[in-house]
């Protein structure tokens, strides 16, 4: 048992390496395990029609690893979507105690349907590939999981983003706060939200404009945004010498780490009083080769 586990395991590895030949990746892909299909499944080097066959596969996980690779074709990735309301529509019925088990064998539904039907959508929702179409009705999901992958999905729509800051789950804001097709106006409205996280993903984004940096700078209430702040390489240089006197440490110690620090900033902080911000401000100055 112990042995064919073993071997599993190196199909599975062969399985996700990207070098791995596509002759290879076929045979992979009708091996008796899931595991290693799912891998196949999960390529980014698997060719299309490799996926397209896979996206047929009787393990949910190896369809869901279909669901989630940047290379499926949108039109396979929307029959996917169909594939899974469907059977969740079967699974959710109020009737289906009614429904012949022969019935339940031919829709394929497992016995754990709706976990795994979420997984897949939550894949779906995360893939830049899934078509515009899909992702809006995503952003309606029930699971505020689905949700998050569509807030932070770089394609879902400018009218669906602004829709989902309005959700009142804080982790939805805080993922659509990190989107880099975000716009700033509504990065300006999360950088007013009530929850520090979604603040401190706002100052980390690299799209937030500078202004609204300069305010979450002086947010004196929590370090992690000001943190984020100094660790955003475009943060002006006269933020970072302000941040670089902060009382807390994490705060200090990410300006030292800023590629953009000013040189005698880091001079200042190679004396600070914490050892691994004096040590980030040395290394720092050794990467451009000013002070060793």
């Amino acid at each position: 048992m112990e042995r064919k586990l073993e071997e599993m395991f190196k199909r599975v590895a062969v399985a996700k390496d990207p070098n791995t030949p596509v002759k290879v990746l076929e045979e992979l892909a009708e091996d008796e395990d899931y595991f290693v299909r799912a891998a196949v499944a999960g390529n980014l080097k698997t060719p299309v029609e490799i996926l397209v066959k896979l996206l047929k596969d009787k393990d949910w996980s190896v369809r869901e690893a279909v669901a989630g690779n940047f290379n499926t074709p949108p039109d396979f990735l929307a029959e996917l979507a169909e594939d899974a309301n469907t059977i969740e529509a079967i699974a959710e019925s109020p009737e289906i105690e009614l429904v012949s088990r022969s019935l339940v064998e031919k829709s394929d539904i497992p016995p754990n349907a709706l976990e795994e039907i979420r997984l897949i959508r939550k894949a779906l929702a995360k893939n830049p590939n899934t078509p515009v179409k899909i992702l809006k009705e995503l952003a309606e999901d029930k699971d505020w999981e689905v949700r998050i992958a569509v807030a932070g999905n770089s394609k879902t729509p400018a009218k669906v983003l602004e829709e989902l800051a309005k959700y009142e789950n804080a982790f939805v804001r805080e993922a659509l706060a990190g989107n880099p097709s975000i716009s700033e106006e509504i990065l300006e409205k999360l950088a007013e939200d009530e929850s520090s996280f979604v603040k401190a993903t706002v100052a980390g984004n690299l799209k937030t404009p500078v202004k609204v940096l300069e305010k979450l700078a002086k947010d004196f209430l929590d370090e992690k945004v000001r943190e984020a702040v100094a660790g955003n390489p475009n943060t002006p240089e006269k933020i970072l010498r302000e941040l670089a006197k902060d009382k807390y440490n994490a705060v200090r110690y990410t300006v030292a780490k800023n590629p953009n620090t000013p040189a005698e900033v880091l001079e200042v902080l190679l004396k600070d009083k914490n050892p691994s911000v004096s040590e980030a401000a040395r290394e720092n100055l050794a990467s451009r080769k000013i002070r060793r």
